[in-house]
């Protein structure tokens, strides 16, 4: 039987065993024909090339589900704490990406290309199969979590997933920010594009003094900040972590945020 969809040069090859695939390129076979197989094929096996049989066409006894066929690119800056709360997400989730270093420092957020996928020129950027995007790292990682619910990472109750953007949202408002604030003030790189100001630092100080004691209250009686760990837990990490870049350190006094900071920072994300 000849494949339908040409040779593997031309359509890419599915191979069976290990579940492992190359794509074709975009204007050959892609997602949408994914999963237009899946009702086409009850119970959802997808063909196989037979390497020893390269034009032909083996049926597969295996599940499968589109999302397993997703091809996602991730611009990503590995400085960048947005894009780090994404890599630890998907370090959590055990998902693989493909990394799209963009160098911002030379400016690369600011090309013509680039500019067309994101006006914004901000990483991280989510592109999928088709050429659509995905831009801001919450989205990205509410995006991702519909297809990969488990483990949980936003709850599993209404209530436990209004929670989890509760205290997501202090982390990144009342920390992320701040901290952000403070980067900007201090680091050199920005000492010639904006007016740097002791007094921005000072007051973005104050308040990450003001928010951290609040979690720390809040850490006193409970391992995680909404429940299970979740991405909230992982927007305060990684907000701390860049806080530090500008020589904020966290008080010995907030001890249960210390103790917190310490358990994640044994967990293999950490280091996403």
């Amino acid at each position: 039987m000849n494949c339908p969809y040409g040779t593997p040069q031309e359509r890419g090859r599915i191979v069976g065993g290990a579940s492992s695939v190359s794509f074709p390129p975009r204007s050959g076979l892609g997602i949408t024909d994914f999963a237009g197989w899946k009702p086409a094929l009850p119970g959802g096996p997808l063909s196989r090339i037979d390497e020893a049989k390269p034009h032909h066409v083996c049926w597969a006894p295996v599940q499968y589900t589109w999302k397993e066929y997703l091809v996602m690119h991730l611009y990503d800056f590995p400085q960048s704490p947005n894009c780090r709360r994404v890599r630890m997400y998907l370090a959590e989730k055990g998902i693989t990406l493909a990394l799209k270093p963009l160098d911002l420092l030379s400016g690369e957020q600011r090309t013509s290309a680039y500019l067309r996928k994101n006006p914004f020129g901000a990483v991280p950027l989510l592109e999928l199969d088709d050429g659509s995007v995905i831009a801001e790292s919450l989205a990205i990682i509410e995006y991702l979590e519909e297809l990969h619910p488990d483990p949980p990472l936003f709850g599993t109750t209404p209530f436990e997933r209004a929670q989890v953007r509760v205290w997501e949202r202090r982390a990144e408002f009342g920390v992320l920010l701040q901290g952000t604030r403070r980067f900007l003030h201090t680091s050199p790189y920005f000492a010639e594009r904006i007016e740097q100001s002791p007094k921005v630092v000072e007051e973005a100080g104050q308040v990450l003094s003001e928010r951290l004691s609040l979690f720390n209250t809040h850490l006193q009686d409970n391992e995680w900040l909404a429940g299970a760990y979740s991405v909230a837990d992982i927007s305060l990490f990684v907000a701390i972590e860049f806080a530090a870049m500008s020589n904020f350190q966290l008080d010995p006094a907030w001890e249960h945020v210390q103790h917190w900071h310490a358990a994640i920072r044994q967990r293999p994300s950490a280091q996403a």
